[in-house]
């Protein structure tokens, strides 16, 4: 860490994150009897645990599919459980593309499928995907003819994008200043450690967690040498800043923005979960292996009893021993070129000749690094590419400490210099 991190000491409130461990059986119980409401979920009522997110609440009642691709229709359903895909964008209380998996459930919300004609279940348009089984090139979509070709534009146009405009003019989301000595980015077991290390040196940090509801979404840092290419506003959308205006990190918390000026930042933000490539993997039914295993940790929820995972590296081992752990029976079986999944949802995996039978897919790829808050204020990184992950992470010297002197990197996303 820098020295300015051994020499600040500010009194900031620290997020605490949910709980990610197993909840004892009489909580579960208790939340059951009593915290049992709904949310109208295209016009029906589905119930909700306290805590749950929109994701869990429609997993729990047999919704699968979520929504439908832009292009092909083809149907959709959640897959990371952590914000980081859009597999599971819905409408939410008339506004479009929010991620079910990141947002809570409460008594009343209205919850719809999106960018289906009809329903996401039986999208008319659905007959796109059944139609150009070889692909769809739009760019040539009836060049032959000017008028058929200006016309083939216009449906093109009107059929592109993910759902619709919102209902009403949507409210300015309130704004908040503040300012931290030392931020910490990410709430996970790197995170933790930083935060205790901050505390032993009588430093108490401000943890920014997206389990709270808290997500980062931008890090302002202008260098008058060297304009950040990155960055398009002088300013954060609420203002603010640091009182130098030099850092400023906006986070997103629920139905407000948070512009957080600081001293120091540490990143822990972990890894992402990424697909793997084989025919028919965009299919509702196919999840993160990560993902599943939270979503059984946090909501005491389980999709199946039989699981096929797809792993590589040596992820695919230590997942496959996370979800047997939460109580699913796994079957792993390796990447190849002859995998199809059948089904949507999916119900089974073809393996060249031979068919298994499942009640979900489990993918466990080598997750990337999520660096691109550090992108953002052009921080060295490097492209690594190992048997525990694949993809950019962020340069650091054996103290932790980035190209840029006022952030630092812990975790798996970084990679050392």
């Amino acid at each position: 860490m820098t020295e300015a991190l051994a020499s600040n000491a500010g009194a900031c409130r620290l997020f605490t994150p949910r709980r990610s461990g197993h909840e004892h059986p009489d909580e579960l119980a208790s939340r059951r009897v009593t915290d049992l409401q709904t949310i109208n979920f295209e016009g029906k009522s589905i119930p909700f645990l306290a805590g749950d997110t929109i994701s869990a609440a429609l997993l729990r009642a047999g919704v699968r599919i979520f929504s439908r691709s832009p292009k092909y229709h083809r149907p959709r359903g959640p897959f990371c459980f952590a914000g980081s895909c859009a597999q599971c964008y819905v409408r939410i209380d008339g506004k479009p593309s929010l991620p079910a998996c990141m947002t809570l459930c409460h008594e009343s919300i209205r919850v719809e499928r999106q960018n289906a004609i009809g329903s996401a279940g039986h999208d008319l348009l659905g007959i796109i995907d059944v139609a150009t089984p070889h692909g769809l090139d739009h760019h040539h979509l009836m060049t032959w003819n000017r008028l058929a070709n200006t016309t083939a534009s216009a449906v093109a146009r009107r059929l592109a994008g993910l759902g619709t405009l919102p209902d009403a003019a949507m409210e300015v989301a309130a704004g908040e200043t503040r300012h931290a000595e030392v931020v910490i980015v990410g709430a996970g077991e790197a995170g933790r450690k930083a935060a205790r290390d901050m505390a032993a040196r009588g430093i108490d940090p401000l943890i920014i967690d997206s389990n709270d509801g808290a997500i980062a979404i931008g890090l302002y840092a202008p260098n008058p040498l060297q304009p950040n290419p990155f960055q398009t506003n002088p300013l954060p959308p609420c203002g603010g800043g640091s009182g130098r205006g030099d850092r400023t990190l906006l986070v997103r918390r629920h139905n407000h923005l948070e512009s957080i000026s600081f001293e120091n930042l540490i990143l822990a933000t972990g890894t992402t979960s990424q697909p793997l490539a084989f025919e028919d993997n965009d299919r509702p039914g196919i999840y993160a292996a990560r993902g599943l295993v939270d979503l059984a940790r946090r909501h005491d929820l389980r999709l199946g009893e039989h699981a096929v995972l797809i792993g590589e590296g040596a992820e695919g081992p230590r997942q496959a021993a996370a979800l047997r752990e939460v109580g699913y029976a796994v079957e792993e079986v390796a990447l190849s070129d002859n995998l199809r999944a059948i089904g949507s949802p999916v119900h089974a995996l073809q393996i060249g000749e031979r068919k298994v039978d499942c009640d979900l897919i489990a993918i466990a790829a080598r997750p990337a690094p999520a660096y691109e808050l550090a992108a953002q204020v052009d921080a060295e990184v490097a492209l690594v590419d190992n048997e525990s992950v694949c993809g950019f992470a962020v340069v650091v010297d054996d103290e932790g400490r980035t190209s840029i002197p006022w952030l630092s990197a812990v975790g798996s996303v970084c990679t050392k210099r």
